[in-house]
């Protein structure tokens, strides 16, 4: 009809604005009155109001408006690359993978994503044997098609990149640092090969200085502070580093000068609200400087707010009514942003109610008898709007907890993470609950799946040695693997030693004497990092 087309190019021009949320109004409707529409049409305006979702960083919506699209013409790829898209960026590396496997035939771009997924993946959990097979066929793929030159792509270099990351994944932690120096030699070298590409650069740049190779990593500055006026990109990698480099004025005065010369550009206006917002270490922005942002900005802002620490000295948190004054500063911020970010989503709106949710959580570690009703309706108002967000279900599992409710608590967590949290918070607090509740072949089963992630947590580390205190040779591995993830960590070299100590006594004399040594060493270890 005239007016679903009318709302359609209404959309179209919203969205060139950058308005996403009155895009995403519109599409609503639109979506709501295509019933009548053939599966064709239909499927476009889902895809549009996923793209629209997407922009918003709302990825489960995205995500499930794409997978809408598939139903209605599945052997359309293009609809499934989206979906693969927004699993991705919800870190539902899973449904990422099942479309990009589903693709046929698969382009460069297909082969890098379902590497890049896999490798995700096994980050997140004891590696599979079988997905690395997979992994590997993709990157041959990657490299045949290059090398047949039959497709062009914005970035060649991504399945080497994957390839590159995915060798400190299938290493022991004794070879993790040769293997690092070689992989940082690898990254150089392909850099050299695409010296155009200052984003496989600014990539680099994150991956080496992560590694602990600063020296590489500047001469990749060095390299992207050449070319800031090549390109929008360029300018974009430049100003990246500074920020990285601390400098968010100079990155800011970059970004302004970019769009002068090109007013309508929307990557850099978009670079220039993030850069006096997600890297500055004040939060202090005027309400003109507020109402400028995205929702997306806004929204990291309230995280940014939400999780900054009430204080930085102990004897401010153990003094009651300096913490309350204290809390009452912290509100007052998170509040001041809740607020702008509800203004720009309206009163139906999920994220200023999810912002909003965690304020009134968080009065609960001054206040036990904090009235949780209001906490209580806005989950389940999300539950009905979001029920593949994973915060939705953080959120609920949280506010069990406070409940006193362990059952409701471990099926919301549970939920939290298959639908892509990872946080390790959740599933330490998820670990610790199923242990209390005497559920421990499903805790093992939870620590078991994050591999080695779970020697990362103290906490973690600390469930897994109680789960495993009747096999001594796991026990030894776990604490083992504890002091080689956590080195700084006194207490992972003190679990360590007694642990040693523990197992060897009913060893042989010389072997009791070695363990009895090796503690000893793991004590003054301690003692150094301490």
């Amino acid at each position: 009809s005239i007016v679903r087309a009318s709302k359609q190019q209404w959309a179209t021009y919203h969205l060139a604005r950058g308005d996403v949320k009155t895009a995403t109004q519109l599409m609503e409707q639109v979506v709501a009155s295509s019933r009548e529409l053939g599966p064709v049409n239909q499927a476009e305006a889902w895809a549009y109001l996923a793209g629209a979702y997407f922009d918003l960083e709302q990825f489960d919506r995205s995500a499930t408006a794409f997978e809408q699209s598939i139903v209605l013409t599945p052997r359309d790829d293009r609809y499934r690359r989206g979906a693969a898209s927004a699993w991705y960026a919800a870190q539902r590396f899973q449904e990422a993978l099942k479309h990009l496997q589903a693709i046929d035939p698969k382009s460069l771009a297909d082969w890098s994503q379902l590497a890049e997924c896999i490798l995700e993946i096994q980050r997140r959990q004891k590696p599979d044997e079988q997905l690395w097979k997979i992994f590997d066929d993709a990157i041959a793929n990657t490299r045949r098609i290059r090398a047949r030159g039959a497709e062009e792509s914005a970035e060649p270099w991504r399945g080497e990149m994957v390839a590159i990351e995915s060798k400190l994944e299938r290493v022991t932690p004794q070879q993790l640092d040769d293997t690092k120096a070689s992989c940082a030699e690898e990254l150089i070298k392909l850099c050299e090969n695409y010296p155009k590409s200052d984003e496989l650069k600014r990539r680099s740049i994150i991956r080496l200085r992560s590694w602990g190779m600063e020296p590489l990593a500047t001469s990749l500055i060095t390299d992207i502070e050449k070319r800031v006026g090549d390109s929008t990109e360029a300018l974009l990698a430049n100003a990246d580093v500074l920020l990285m480099k601390g400098q968010s004025q100079e990155a800011k005065q970059l970004l302004e000068q970019g769009l002068k010369k090109d007013p309508e550009n929307r990557l850099l206006r978009r670079a220039l609200q993030s850069s006096s917002t997600t890297r500055e270490p004040s939060l202090e922005l005027k309400e003109s400087e507020l109402e400028a942002l995205s929702v997306p900005q806004l929204k990291n802002l309230c995280e940014i707010a939400l999780n900054r620490p009430l204080a930085t000295k102990q004897e401010d948190l153990e003094d009651k009514e300096n913490l309350e004054k204290l809390f009452t500063v912290w509100d007052d911020e998170v509040a001041r942003f809740e607020k702008q970010l509800r203004k720009m989503e309206g009163e139906t709106g999920t994220e200023w109610r999810y912002i909003r949710a965690r304020r009134l959580l968080a009065k609960s570690s001054i206040d036990p008898d904090l009235d949780l009703s209001e906490a209580v309706e806005i989950g389940g108002y999300l539950d009905r709007q979001r029920p593949q967000w994973s915060s939705t279900h953080t959120l609920l599992g949280t506010v069990a907890d406070l409940q006193k409710n362990p059952t409701q608590a471990i099926r919301e967590y549970t939920r939290a993470i298959q639908l892509g949290a990872q946080d390790l918070r959740i599933f330490e607090r998820l670990a610790e609950l199923l242990y209390q509740q005497g559920m421990i072949t499903e805790a093992n089963a939870l620590i078991d799946r994050l591999g080695s992630r779970a020697s990362v947590s103290r906490r973690l580390s600390s469930i897994a040695l109680t789960l495993s205190s009747n096999r001594e040779s796991d026990l030894l591995s776990l604490a083992k693997e504890g002091t080689e993830l956590r080195p700084k960590d006194p207490m992972s070299w003190i679990w360590y030693s007694q642990v040693l100590e523990s197992s060897s006594r009913g060893a042989s004399a010389s072997d009791r004497s070695k363990s009895l040594e090796d503690a000893r060493i793991s004590i003054d270890r301690a003692k150094e990092v301490a």
